[in-house]
Formats: structure tokens, sequence, C-alpha cells
């Protein structure tokens, strides 16, 4: 899947902001953080907001729920994994990655 540079420069802010958005000054943090950033593979420990989450291996299935961001899914398929999505509940009308309207609206929705 290609992107422009704008768009992948803008979902890698994003995708920044995101994670930082519970951060506070801790030096625990800075290096879980750091440690999960500089893995290559499995298994990956997270620090969200002071939850620490352990993933033996990536997720197979993913079920994306209606939240209060309406970008997960299209990162989720800007990263190539769409055929991991198994139910969606976001939509979008329009955007401004050409297809990507599109292909949201093919997503299993899970009835």
């Amino acid at each position: 899947m290609s992107m422009n540079r704008p768009a992948a420069a803008a979902l890698a802010a994003a995708l920044c902001l995101l994670t930082a958005g519970c951060g506070s000054p801790s030096a625990d943090k800075a290096t879980d953080t750091k440690a999960a950033a500089s893995a290559t593979g499995y298994p990956v420990t997270l620090d969200n907001c002071g939850v620490k989450e352990t993933f033996a291996k990536a997720p197979s299935r993913v079920v994306v729920m209606n939240g209060a961001s309406v970008a997960e899914v299209s990162t989720l398929l800007a990263l190539g994994l769409g055929d991991r999505i198994v139910a969606n509940e976001q939509g979008y009308g329009m955007s401004e990655v050409p297809g990507r309207a599109a292909a949201i609206k093919k997503l299993p929705t899970g009835a």
C-alpha cells in the first residue's frame, strides 16, 4: 500500500501524540517506552497509562470499536493489517487517502 510523504508524516505524528497522551516524566516509563520502541519482535511490553501489557505475539484478529478517534481503522489499513480486522464499527464518508473510504466500507462489521 503506497502512502504519500505528508500523509505518512501526519500518521506518524498522530501515533506519537496518541502514545504520549498518558505519559508522565518518569524513568520507568521512559525505559519501557524506549524498550518497546526499539523492539524488533515479540514479546513486547507496553506501559499504557500505568497499566503494563505484555504481548507474546502479534494480534491475529482485531475488532475496531467506535471510539473517540476515527483514525484507528485507517491506521490499521495503512499498516497492511486489513486482513486481521474481523469487525469494524467505524466508518468514513471521505478520506484524503485515495480508496481508503471504499476499503473501510468493505470491511466486515460483525453484524
